[in-house]
């Protein structure tokens, strides 16, 4: 997960408050992701984002060939008003044939913390 700015600030664009997942397919063969979300540190009782927000074109569920990635986005502002997020350590995507990665990084983190926090 990743904070991402896609937005031309020197024309006066902001970018809306959002976080991203990045999901890269590594395989060799292409995939399709159906779902995305949050986990705690056991890995049961996902959070799901049911609805994940794509770049213009995205549709959902996500077929991804080799090496091809997407950005799912979501609002950290719905997240943080759920109650379950203090429990939430992991970013993970499944695909439609059973296979789950899981990662994270710094803004997660720092997400997470900001959550935990309120």
């Amino acid at each position: 997960i990743r904070d991402r700015n896609d937005y031309d600030l020197d024309k006066g664009v902001q970018a809306p408050d959002t976080l991203s997942i990045e999901i890269v397919n590594l395989s060799k063969f292409a995939v399709t992701v159906c779902e995305v979300g949050l986990v705690p540190r056991s890995k049961k009782g996902r959070m799901i984002l049911a609805v994940p927000i794509l770049p213009a074109g995205g549709s959902w569920p996500c077929k991804l060939e080799p090496r091809e990635n997407v950005l799912v986005f979501f609002s950290p502002t719905e997240l943080i008003s759920k109650e379950r997020i203090a429990s939430m350590k992991t970013a993970y995507a499944s695909t439609v044939c059973g296979t789950t990665c899981y990662g994270t990084s710094g803004a997660l983190r720092d997400f997470l913390r900001i959550a935990h926090a309120t």
